[in-house]
């Protein structure tokens, strides 16, 4: 669960001093919740990955609403093409070794 800081953000996206407080209160609330869900033991480890993908998912669309339409499209191409919370993609077909041969 790894996503922009809000520095990262702040210079990428000009953010205003208030954008900013905003996102660094989202961003902590965020990883708060985050620790909650990986301390919890009663979750399965299916049920703990997809309450992190909805928290990420809660997170991007809190800080894109506070956003102007034009930082909106900086912060769309930051995100990995999967979306925030998702899934990596698969490496590219030639990156993986050749199988041992017999």
């Amino acid at each position: 669960m790894r996503g922009p800081s809000a520095e990262e953000l702040k210079a990428k996206l000009n953010l205003t001093d208030d954008q900013y407080t905003k996102v660094v209160a989202i961003i902590s609330a965020t990883k708060e919740k985050a620790m909650a869900i990986r301390d919890d033991d009663s979750l399965e480890d299916d049920d703990k990955r997809a309450k992190m993908m909805d928290l990420m998912k809660s997170t991007h669309d809190q800080i894109r609403a506070l956003l102007t339409p034009d930082q909106q499209k900086i912060y769309d191409s930051m995100m990995p093409a999967h979306g925030p919370g998702g899934p990596p993609p698969a490496p590219p077909s030639g990156d993986s070794p050749p199988p041992p041969s017999n």
